[in-house]
């Protein structure tokens, strides 16, 4: 930012200064990067842990323009100090944000599209070649397990085994179970949160991971792994719904799959 007002002076921004050049364009460049160190570090980081998967490209972008909004906030204010009242004459408050907003946000674009871009493509990548590293073996002979879920509210129980089970996915309260029955893909809804089928099994011998805060998977029933910005896409074995693995669920992913 210092660097960029210093050389191109856009939009007349120096007009009406009470300070030098150079102590307007240190303020500038100070608030950014003030405002840029929280963003990167605090509560952008926040969010991405919160949203998990769902963290998608238009989120980021959302995210970056409150961010650079905020910077143009500070930025109004920082204009009162160095700048002379004749600068602001005939603008209310709100227009004056107007065009902080305007400045900001223009100045901010190409290096926005470019982070971006980067960021996009370097995930993308990592996560395409850790991928690559898995080879489920589904020639290995495994004695099948079967385990009882109790559903809420209920005396009913249904039945979970190894060689069947494909996943579980949160849904509200309830939880729909898929697993195959004769060749074919079954969707069991049941009236069970997400964390009471974790309890239920986490002592069981089903190869099980929580993979996304939504998504339980049978480990044994991957066939395929792919890797994207957000992280991994699983192929189960008989359907056709790819099961995400977050960013924060790689590491533990990693080291259950290659033992």
């Amino acid at each position: 930012m210092f660097g960029f007002l210093i050389i191109f002076e856009p939009f007349s921004v120096f007009e009406y200064l009470l300070v030098s050049k150079f102590t307007a364009s240190a303020g500038f460049g100070a608030i950014t990067l003030f405002f840029n160190l929280v963003f990167f570090f605090g509560w952008n980081q926040w969010f991405i842990r919160k949203y998990e998967y769902k963290w998608t490209t238009w989120k980021q972008l959302l995210s970056i323009f409150i961010h650079v909004s905020i910077i143009a906030l500070a930025n109004v204010w920082y204009t009162k100090l160095i700048f002379s009242p004749e600068a602001n004459q005939g603008f209310t408050l709100l227009e004056r944000f107007g065009q902080a907003l305007f400045y900001s946000h223009s100045i901010a674009f190409m290096p926005v599209m470019f982070m971006l871009t980067y960021t996009e493509l370097r995930l993308s990548n990592v996560h395409s070649e850790q991928s690559k590293d898995f080879f489920p073996n589904q020639n290995v002979e495994r004695e099948i397990q079967v385990v009882q879920i109790k559903i809420e509210n209920s005396t009913s129980v249904i039945s979970l085994s190894s060689d069947n089970f494909k996943f579980a996915k949160a849904s509200g309260n309830y939880v729909e179970f898929f697993y195959s029955t004769d060749g074919k893909l079954v969707k069991d809804l049941q009236r069970l949160t997400l964390s009471s089928f974790e309890k239920q099994i986490a002592n069981s011998a089903l190869n099980v991971m929580k993979t996304h805060r939504s998504y339980v998977v049978n480990l044994d029933a991957i066939e395929d792994v792919k890797g994207n910005a957000q992280g991994f896409l699983l192929k189960l074995y008989g359907t056709e719904e790819q099961v995400p693995v977050s960013r924060n669920n790689i590491n533990d992913f990693n080291v259950l799959m290659k033992g």
